[in-house]
């Protein structure tokens, strides 16, 4: 027997705001809605106009966007508009659909009548609100807690690494792009990959037991969530290796570690995973959604011509370099080879401003760095099927099409750093670069 598909205002009374109320008090409530049809980009409502309405979003996603930066995706089923209702202050934020949305709107006498009336509403509305602000509070906290915990006093000096970080999920997006803006990215003594000119990886890990090897950090373990970006490039001796402009990480330790201790470009993000997709926040700014429509298992020796055809294109990998790297592929995965397992050499360029003067800053260095990653694994290989990306910041320095996409789970080492150039004694006149 089929089931019957609930309809909009069903669906908004299944929400746990509404789901309890008393008969007479969800009666008259229903009789005061309306339902309403909004196609993908058009406004909802508008930051600064009186709150009229109490909506609930039954279908589809909307986006909340406020002095032209989108801050959050909001997905069904979700009230709208709830706290410039029961506050009575203007719209805080522009809402607009982000896909085709239906909702159910409560004219907001309607809603302030149930809430008077109702024993039920009022206390549903504070667990609402509570378990938004919990929330919220634990993700503060969450950020926190590794952030004090390694450091040293006095001094407040970070725990030094070696880092070690035990496996964990990772996706990695292949996105094409104008060469001319990837050459851009790139600081001097680096230049693009031969045949990789065009494309540079996103790549998000979702890391759940990290910790440093340095005695004074026995016992002390963090995890976070980073998105870093990669250029694929080769440096002034021909050696390959990745340049990273930025990466994104949801904790106060790694940025401190980044760029106090390694020089990574590191700024507050957020990498946040649903069902087939990721997006990433960049400070308050929703930057990018990738997605994809399907997956499916490569095998052990899959990911290699997965990420050759999503670099080459479908059809244009060569069979030799198809069966170099389905065997270099097999040989990645054999935990019996740890401690042989190929680097990544990753570069940045690290500037750390010193005493200011009144016409400019002197910097402490600047220079371009580079960090060995000893991968150990790289585990469960799937490929993510007909990848998308869709960019909402202007402002973001990113852009390009996804190409192809791939999940795995590794895990990796890296020590110390080495610095590889120093410009300030170039532009004196005494060139340094070495291994």
């Amino acid at each position: 027997m089929m089931r019957r598909m609930p309809n909009a205002i069903d669906t908004a009374f299944a929400h746990p705001l509404l789901a309890h109320l008393e008969p007479d008090v969800a009666a008259a409530l229903r009789a005061a809605a309306r339902e309403a049809h909004y196609a993908a980009g058009e406004r909802v409502f508008t930051a600064g106009e009186a709150a009229a309405e109490v909506l609930f979003l039954v279908r589809g996603e909307v986006a909340i966007r406020r002095d032209g930066q989108t801050i959050a995706l909001t997905e069904a089923p979700s009230p709208l508009g709830l706290l410039a209702s029961i506050d009575e202050r203007p719209r805080s934020a522009n809402v607009d659909a982000l896909t085709d949305i239906v909702v159910i709107a409560f004219p907001d006498s309607a809603f302030d009548t149930a809430r008077r009336t109702s024993q039920v509403l009022p206390r549903a509305l504070v667990l609402h609100l509570v378990d938004s602000l919990r929330t919220a509070q634990q993700g503060q906290f969450d950020m926190l807690q590794a952030y004090d915990e390694y450091y040293r006093s006095p001094g407040a000096g970070l725990i030094p690494g070696p880092y070690r970080f035990e496996p964990f999920p990772a996706i990695m997006l292949t996105v094409r792009h104008d060469p001319a803006v990837l050459a851009s990215w790139l600081p001097e003594g680096l230049r693009p990959f031969p045949g990789l000119s065009d494309r540079y990886f996103l790549v998000s890990s979702f890391i759940d037991n990290a910790w440093t090897e340095h005695p004074d950090g026995a016992g002390k373990r963090f995890s976070y969530t980073e998105t870093a970006v990669l250029v694929p490039c080769l440096d002034e001796r021909l050696r390959p290796g990745a340049f990273f402009p930025e990466l994104y990480p949801d904790a106060y330790l790694p940025i401190a570690l980044g760029r106090e201790v390694y020089g990574f470009p590191k700024r507050f993000g957020r990498t946040v995973r649903g069902d087939h997709r990721y997006d990433l926040y960049v400070g308050t700014r929703l930057v990018y959604r990738a997605s994809w429509e399907r997956e499916e298992p490569l095998g052990r020796t899959g990911l290699g011509d997965h990420m050759l055809e999503a670099v080459m294109g479908p059809g244009r990998v060569p069979a030799p370099l198809r069966r170099m790297s389905g065997l270099a592929s097999a040989l990645f995965n054999r935990s019996a080879l740890e401690g042989a397992f190929p680097t990544l050499n990753a570069r940045l360029h690290r500037q750390v401003a010193g005493d200011a003067s009144s016409d400019h800053f002197n910097l402490q260095a600047d220079e371009l760095v580079e960090v060995a990653f000893s991968f150990r694994a790289f585990d469960q290989p799937r490929a993510l099927l007909s990848p998308k990306l869709e960019f909402f910041d202007e402002q973001n320095f990113l852009g390009g099409e996804a190409v192809g996409a791939a999940s795995f789970v590794t895990g990796f080492n890296f020590g110390a750093s080495r610095v590889i150039k120093d410009y300030r004694r170039q532009r004196a006149g005494r060139f340094r670069f070495w291994r």
